[in-house]
């Protein structure tokens, strides 16, 4: 690997854009590496694991972490995303589709005791992997088994959520049912932060992931069609709020503090 990426460097790539081609290069003996080494592993519990349609990706659960830092989204990713977040103590946070809950750990530090975040996925092994590690580092995060399209949550009981790499993994019509179900879960004047792929200015980013762009659930994505999703799911005003190495777009999306009534009410009679 340390060859491939200095062969990229000697032709003009910069580190990340090096290592992200090597990685995606890599992908199938990463993918056949990652089911053999599931398949050896104990189950993750006696939990079963929420119906979704969404994309699940419980194969990458053992080396899930490694692999984002590989890819340049390690802490400081996350610390760029708490900062869009702007959490207070005493906040109640949703991480949705949390995976092995790197972001889960570090808002709860951020929201303190008095404060409370909960990270859910859909993957059992992924869950696993997140209550070990908030269990070894003494963390107050607490992470539930959920798929997006179905919360297990009361009406607005949350101040924010996020979905970080999340989105593109689902079908357009989960999508919107998840995003709906997260504006249900949300307090009014609550914030939803999103970190996904979306077009990109850099043409050499395009060209490593156009393979991306025949996928599914990742087409609509790249078409620009997030922020469309969000207001149909009746979050307003949605802002760009920062890129990450001119491939991903952090999002800030609002649940207004009132909603106009669907339904017109009857005019008052004059007589």
């Amino acid at each position: 690997m340390a060859l491939a990426v200095g062969i990229l460097l000697a032709f003009g790539l910069t580190w990340w854009h090096a290592l992200a081609v090597t990685a995606l290069l890599g992908c199938p003996l990463v993918i056949l590496w990652g089911l053999i080494f599931s398949w050896s592993q104990p189950e993750a519990g006696s939990e079963l694991a929420p119906e979704t349609d969404g994309m699940t990706i419980e194969w990458i659960a053992p080396f899930y972490d490694r692999l984002c830092t590989l890819l340049g989204l390690g802490r400081a990713f996350r610390r760029q995303i708490l900062e869009v977040a702007a959490l207070k103590a005493g906040e109640r946070v949703l991480d949705a589709g949390c995976g092995t809950g790197v972001w889960t750990r570090l808002a709860a530090e951020a929201v303190g005791s008095s404060g409370q975040v909960i990270g859910f996925d859909p993957g059992p092994r992924m869950i696993g992997i997140a209550r070990r590690n908030a269990a070894r580092d003494g963390s107050g995060a607490a992470f539930e088994l959920a798929a997006v399209e179905k919360l297990p949550f009361e009406d607005a009981s949350f101040d924010l959520a996020l979905l970080s790499l999340v989105l593109h993994h689902l079908p357009a019509e989960v999508k919107r049912s998840g995003l709906k179900e997260i504006g249900r879960v949300l307090r009014p004047g609550g914030r939803l932060i999103i970190v996904d792929l979306d077009r990109s200015d850099s043409v050499l980013w395009r060209i490593v992931l156009w393979l991306l762009s025949y996928v599914g659930t990742s087409a609509d994505a790249f078409e620009g069609k997030l922020p469309i999703y969000l207001r149909e799911a009746g979050f307003e005003p949605v802002t760009v709020e920062g890129r990450w190495r001119k491939s991903l777009t952090l999002w800030r999306a609002m649940k207004p503090l009132s909603s106009i009534a669907s339904v017109e009410t009857p005019a008052k009679s004059t007589d």
